[in-house]
């Protein structure tokens, strides 16, 4: 269900970077035990430093997407923002998963 919705988010997004020929991103998700961490070294999986760092690029860009937001209040803006936020918080997720 989760990969569906990220699958779904990811479309919406390559649609929008499209229209404003801005860079694609994409995210690999695997199931399993990605944010715990691994109890012989107490190290995180390869899988997990990758969706943290990915997190932490799409807060950066959700921060900036909210700085334009103050002064660009379209549509686009607003679609661009709520999907970057759900990227986010799907990430957040799996991480704690």
């Amino acid at each position: 269900m989760a990969t569906v919705i990220i699958l779904i988010i990811l479309y919406s997004l390559s649609r929008l970077i499209k229209t404003r020929n801005l860079p694609l991103v994409t995210i690999a998700v695997n199931s399993g035990s990605i944010g715990r961490n691994n109890m012989a070294t107490g190290n995180k999986s390869k899988n997990a430093r990758r969706l943290k760092s990915m997190h932490d690029y799409l807060h950066t860009k959700v921060e900036e997407a909210e700085a334009v937001r103050e002064s660009d209040r379209s549509a686009n803006g607003k679609m661009e923002l709520q999907t970057l936020k759900k990227q986010k918080l799907a990430l957040k997720d799996k991480l704690k998963g």
